[in-house]
């Protein structure tokens, strides 16, 4: 296939390497230049021929890397030069907005929305790596106006770079993901500006400090753009974790070991049914 990857960032650098050493024809897109030519170097992308986005003509697949607060944008601007194109899908950790803009474009029959869950707390090229989404879920968003023909190239797509499709609506995705992402990122910030007006840096903590804070090294550009674009399904998570955390500062602020630990086994028993 010749496939184009619009961003070449972590989950984008990613796409392109796997594409690539399965022995792909990579087309890459960045804003930047130096990644551009790191990715060169590395041999994972070809140049693109023409000017701006011409050569996304000649492409069997486009996939659309670039943060959510971009990314709808981008796809009503390159509309035109996506009319040809049998795939366009995207990795971005919200749905509905992109999914919206594509059916906007008159793209909806040929873009499947999809969400790898393979991320992490770096950001750019320097942390892409290969084999990135083996074994990792990866969430497509369909619309009943894409095609049959469609679909299966989006599910063939994720699956020849070891992910694990499964499908459901942008809403329910949106829905699923401010509590099974979004929160414990937001949550995990929290607890950093928590630490720092506490005066505790990073090296004061244990494996378990270390573990749930991680998060809160993550790019503030792309999470405050996906906090904004899902933050109807977000502040409702967000405010029952306040109450949640209300209850418990409560409990230990009332001194009653018996009533810390049966809040505390709650959450054991959470932790314990996934086990």
């Amino acid at each position: 296939m010749r496939v184009a990857v619009i961003g070449l960032g972590m989950i984008g650098g990613s796409v392109a390497r796997d594409l690539a050493a399965g022995g792909h024809e990579v087309v890459g897109f960045d804003r930047s230049a130096a990644v551009l030519r790191a990715a060169r170097r590395a041999g994972i992308i070809v140049p693109a021929s023409g000017r701006g986005y011409t050569a996304l003509a000649s492409c069997d697949v486009c996939v659309i890397a670039v943060p959510v607060s971009a990314a709808s944008r981008l796809i009503g601007r390159l509309a035109g030069s996506l009319a040809n194109v049998p795939l366009v899908t995207d990795v971005g950790s919200t749905k509905r907005s992109i999914v919206r803009a594509a059916a906007a474009a008159g793209l909806g029959g040929r873009f499947v929305g999809a969400h790898p869950l393979a991320g992490d707390h770096r950001a750019g090229w320097h942390a892409s790596r290969p084999d990135r989404f083996h074994g990792a879920t990866v969430f497509l968003t369909p619309t009943s106006s894409v095609s049959p023909a469609t679909l299966r190239r989006a599910r063939q797509f994720w699956r020849a770079l070891g992910g694990r499709p499964r499908e459901l609506s942008a809403a329910q995705h949106d829905r699923l993901l401010a509590a099974a992402s979004h929160l414990p990122q937001l949550v995990s910030s929290a607890l950093g500006i928590t630490l720092a007006s506490a005066g505790v840096g990073r090296d004061a903590l244990g494996p378990g400090g270390r573990d749930v804070s991680r998060l809160a090294g993550s790019d503030r550009r792309v999470w405050s753009a996906i906090a904004i674009d899902n933050a109807d399904q977000i502040v409702p998570v967000l405010r029952r974790y306040a109450r949640t955390l209300h209850r418990l500062c409560a409990a230990v602020a009332g001194g009653s070991r018996r009533d810390v630990e049966r809040r505390l086994a709650l959450a054991n028993r959470w932790h314990q049914a996934s086990e």
